[in-house]
């Protein structure tokens, strides 16, 4: 096969959440590949790319802080309830509210992150933070003694599930998220996806995503995330909204020419 028939790939860094975005809608928009994908009852058809984003500094903060930057803010934007239905997905409170739910009910999703990291594999949430707060605590001793501070390559949590998920319509965007320690408190943090649309899920279940992180397993071990590595084998845009992202490419070389050059020259 000729390289250039292949999905391309590229990589993102930025300490600037909002500048890492439209640079992924930059590549995608006017170097994604077209593909039709999903099933032949469903087919589905989109502008789609491979993606790795890494963010640092500031970039972190502003997710924490649920920050929508006003160079992607517009159409290409969802309305709060929709971008809300993305977030709380990682919400452990949300859950045991819509667990409640009959199983017939058409409020129910064909899977949600949160029921997949809390049931599937047991509370997969709750022993991760129990590993790291136990690490923790040996890099203390160990540090107190003088000795070498072991970390660990092992922590992470899964949502893919074979029994289910082979074969199905809907099995999970999100797979899989490894962290790694680095003493003292400090955490790096990757997301692993199958599939992402860039404008209904990237940035609202990034910010999810961190904020379920920090409250179930960082912040309980007085931790903070200083890097996140975000890879994603099919980072794409939907061909009914390139329009839209079109234009908002457009208005950003208007509003912020200097900050497009960059983007341009990366």
């Amino acid at each position: 096969m000729i390289l250039e028939e292949l999905t391309p790939y590229f990589e993102v860094r930025s300490d600037d959440f909002g500048i890492a975005e439209l640079q992924a809608i930059y590549n995608v928009v006017n170097f994604g590949k077209d593909i039709t994908f999903g099933s032949e009852k469903e087919p589905k058809q989109a502008r789609d790319s491979v993606h790795t984003i890494i963010l640092t500094g500031n970039a972190i903060k502003q997710i924490e802080k649920g920050y929508l930057s006003e160079l992607t803010q517009g159409e290409f934007n969802l309305g709060p309830k929709a971008s809300q239905k993305y977030m709380d997905e990682w919400n452990r409170d949300w859950f045991s509210e819509y667990d409640k739910l009959p199983l017939d009910s058409k409020q129910r999703f064909d899977y949600t992150y949160i029921e997949r990291l809390l049931v599937n594999h047991g509370d997969q949430l709750e022993e991760l933070r129990n590993e790291l707060k136990e690490l923790i605590e040996k890099a203390e001793k160990a540090e107190a003694k003088g000795k070498e501070v072991i970390v660990s390559n092992r922590h992470q949590v899964i949502t893919w599930d074979p029994k289910i998920d082979m074969g199905s319509d809907a099995p999970p965007c999100f797979q899989r998220a490894w962290i790694r320690y680095y003493h003292p408190y400090m955490i790096d943090i990757h997301f692993s996806w199958r599939s992402r649309d860039l404008r209904n899920a990237w940035k609202y279940n990034l910010i999810g995503a961190i904020a379920g992180f920090n409250k179930e397993i960082f912040f309980p071990n007085k931790c903070k995330i200083v890097r996140i590595i975000d890879q994603i084998d099919s980072l794409h845009i939907m061909h009914g909204v390139l329009g839209t992202a079109q234009k908002l490419l457009l208005e950003a070389q208007n509003k912020h020419p200097q900050i497009m050059r960059k983007i341009l020259e990366y």
